[in-house]
């Protein structure tokens, strides 16, 4: 009679077994051949498949200490396969059931580059999973980076209030990250291509300008700070040029009071628009004009 370790294979085998002989069978549940076979997958680029067997897994052996690694594997395999809703999905599942798990960041991560390869390729789709990515993790570089991409894919289709929203949620909620300058560029380029021309919106047109000036001191690249360079002028231009046209509308009124604090207006705060040579000229017309003995 045998005895040692090989007999208790041999007494575990028969327990396992032993309604054979009643024509039931006991399958034999190894996590470790389950995670194995999904490994398998995935290694000889069945990426679907992997991720459906990861799924399982995570769901058969949820108290497993491997089981969140397997769920974020179904994403990230979905993900390889081109799959990117069921990788959302499998993601999500992941933040949901395993919140403490140490591949929540990853799964960011993921998230992220799908989202980013999807506008890459003019799909719009993309702006959805990186606003997953602020709704799951609103503070942090990770939220700093989805809203930037979305901002800038939304400002190259001149969807400037939506672009916007990000930029301003970067440079105001964000204002430690590196991109906080270039976003708070990017709001004021915004609010600068939103103003109707000639300023007929001068309180967007003033917004612009604050915001320009404020840029003047920020830690912006050369080629950036050559925008607020470009800008600035424009807007302060824009500015002038519309209380010079309101004052030759008054003018032509004959309300020269009215006409004088618009050309007033250009020469105390507008001193370096192109309108401010006329304005000077235009206003002592109209102070010798008012001062002229009836």
């Amino acid at each position: 009679m045998r005895s040692g370790p090989y007999a208790l294979v041999i007494c575990a085998l028969a327990i396992v077994c032993a309604g054979c002989g009643g024509g039931s069978r006991l399958a034999i549940v190894d996590p470790d051949a389950e995670l194995d076979r999904a490994a398998f997958l995935a290694r000889k680029g069945a990426h679907a498949e992997a991720a459906e067997a990861y799924a399982e897994f995570a769901e058969k052996f949820d108290h497993d200490n491997r089981a969140d690694y397997a769920q974020y594997k179904s994403g990230d395999e979905y993900r390889a396969a081109g799959r990117y809703e069921a990788a959302s999905e499998a993601y999500a599942k992941l933040f949901t059931d395993f919140t403490h798990s140490r591949y929540l960041s990853k799964a960011n991560d993921d998230c992220i580059a799908m989202g980013k390869k999807m506008l890459k390729d003019d799909d719009a789709g993309g702006l959805r999973f990186l606003a997953l990515i602020t709704y799951r993790s609103p503070y942090g570089k990770q939220s700093a980076e989805a809203h930037m991409a979305m901002a800038n894919y939304n400002y190259a289709r001149r969807r400037f209030a939506e672009a916007k929203v990000d930029y301003e949620a970067v440079a105001v909620d964000h204002p430690q990250d590196p991109r906080a300058p270039r976003a708070a560029l990017g709001s004021a380029l915004c609010e600068y291509r939103q103003i109707d021309r000639p300023a007929r919106n001068i309180a967007r047109a003033l917004e612009a300008k604050r915001r320009f000036s404020k840029l003047r001191t920020a830690p912006l690249t050369a080629a950036e700070m050559t925008l607020v360079d470009r800008y600035l002028p424009e807007v302060i231009n824009l500015l002038a040029e519309r209380q010079m046209l309101m004052a030759r509308v008054h003018l032509k009124q004959g309300e020269l009071d009215a006409a004088l604090r618009y050309l007033e207006d250009i020469i105390d705060n507008y001193r370096k628009s192109r309108y401010y040579e006329a304005a000077a000229e235009l206003a002592l017309y109209i102070h010798e004009q008012i001062e002229e003995p009836k």
